[in-house]
Formats: structure tokens, sequence, C-alpha cells
């Protein structure tokens, strides 16, 4: 559990995580941004992403900041008109934690700038409201020994519990990046 801890309280630093077992996307869902490519910074310089293109429909985000670099695949796709990002480590990242590590995928709403990165964390508190709301109805999930949700539904649940609630409520805290590099 020690590097479950490490890997999500370094992750995008200032940004709140919401693990899922699932992606947040199946393979027809992924689409491309070329404006996302690029070396970005949060506008107090504490951390920065270089995000290159690896394949096709897919990145890897160089993440760097106070504790040490990380390598993420982040994969981008469209829901009612607005972009996410579902990250997840990469191979290497995965290989340097041994056994011990389970990976999980993290997604976040983004607007994408050609020079500014806007990243919406998920509000867990509001995600829990609206999961109880639905009463039996609502998306799989468990919780973590320190009482953490875990998602564990599928993509497509996922993205039907995205469109039905407010994205600006699923999605609150936000973090900006400026492009370093054009």
């Amino acid at each position: 559990m020690k590097i479950y801890a490490i890997f999500f309280l370094s992750l995008f630093l200032m940004l709140s995580c919401m693990p899922s077992v699932q992606p947040l996307f199946n393979e027809q869902d992924l689409e491309t941004n070329d404006q996302f490519l690029g070396l970005w910074s949060t506008t107090d310089f504490s951390e920065q992403w270089e995000v290159r293109e690896e394949g096709k429909n897919s990145y890897l985000l160089y993440c760097l900041d106070d504790s040490s670099p990380m390598v993420l695949k982040g994969h981008l796709l469209k829901i009612a008109g607005e972009w996410f990002l579902d990250i997840f480590p990469s191979e290497e990242q995965i290989g340097t934690a041994g056994l011990l590590f389970l990976p999980m995928h993290s997604f976040y709403k983004v607007e994408i700038g050609e020079l500014n990165l806007k990243v919406f964390a998920p509000d867990e508190t509001q995600w829990r409201l609206y999961m109880q709301q639905a009463k039996g109805r609502g998306l799989a999930h468990t919780f973590l020994p320190e009482g953490q949700l875990l998602l564990t539904a599928s993509p497509a649940e996922l993205q039907k519990f995205i469109r039905k609630y407010p994205t600006k409520e699923l999605f609150s805290d936000s973090t900006n990046f400026i492009r370093l590099v054009n």
C-alpha cells in the first residue's frame, strides 16, 4: 500500500485523484488534440508536464515536480463535447514498482488551449452524493481501507454517469498550466 499511496500522493501535485480499476474510455472513444502536446508548467512553476505522442491516440506525460519524476500514459476523449484525460502509469512506472503496485486509472476534465491548459480534478464528495441519490443504480465501486472511493464501473457506465450530472460539480478543483515551449 505504501507505493500506491506514494503514487497517488505525488500524482499531479495539487490535484486530488479518484482511482478507477477501469479506464474512462473504450478504444473507439479516443481522440487526439495537437494543442495538448508540448511543455506545460503550473503558474507557480512547481510542476511541469511534457506531453508527447505515443502511438495512435495515446500520449506519454512526463511529470516533474519536487518529488521524483513520473511517466504516465494518457488518453484523450470527449464526453458530451468536453475533453477528458484518462491517465495510467506507464509500463516503465509499473516496472519500477514491482508486484506491490496496483496500477489504476484516474481521469480529469481538461480544457486545452493554445497557451493554457486547465485540469479539473474529480470532486469525490460530489460523486458520492450523486451515487447515493441513484439508490442502487449508481456506479460500481468499493472503498479502500482509508475510506477513499475506488471506482470499478465499466467505461460505458463511467461515461453515462458523467453525461448525467453537471461536470462543473463532478470536476471542481482545477490546476492551471501555461505553455512553456510552443
